[in-house]
């Protein structure tokens, strides 16, 4: 879980300067949350139809730079130290999207709703593609090989 201190009277609050003086402590902020921000950043690209949660596991191990604990919500994996995250995760992507472009997209759009609802600077945000749904895969039914 994440600490931030705070050292200035309504930072970022929208508050105005008439308040009360500045009541300072920590900020804890979990992983879970940290996830669902990244989640939500990620699926807000255009390209991505999907996260995997099954394959995040496998990618978790990627993200050892950050001291913190891990957590998979989503397709999405995170680690998150005092002033620092990274995350991990897996997506699907709509054909014919640039992979390698939709990949930065969603590294950008994470990076900013994470760093702007947490002041945690993301130091990495690995993606993996795991898949790219063909239109003629989702007009043809999934066979069953036995019954």
């Amino acid at each position: 879980m994440s600490t931030l201190t705070s050292s200035s009277a309504n930072a970022g609050a929208g508050l105005d300067d008439t308040g009360p003086l500045p009541v300072r402590g920590t900020t804890r902020i979990a992983e879970v949350v940290v996830a669902k921000l990244a989640e939500r950043a990620a699926m807000s690209v255009d390209e991505v139809v999907g996260l995997d949660r099954g394959a995040v596991g496998a990618m978790s191990g990627v993200v050892g730079r950050v001291r913190g604990g891990d957590h998979a919500v989503g397709g999405v994996s995170v680690e998150v130290g005092t002033s620092e995250a990274a995350v991990d995760l897996t997506a699907a992507v709509r054909y014919p999207a640039p992979i390698a472009r939709v990949a930065d997209a969603i590294r950008e759009a994470v990076r900013a709703e994470v760093t702007g609802s947490t002041l945690l600077e993301v130091v990495e945000v690995n993606v993996a593609i795991i898949d790219l749904p063909l239109e003629s895969d989702e007009r043809r039914a999934p066979r069953r090989r036995v019954s």
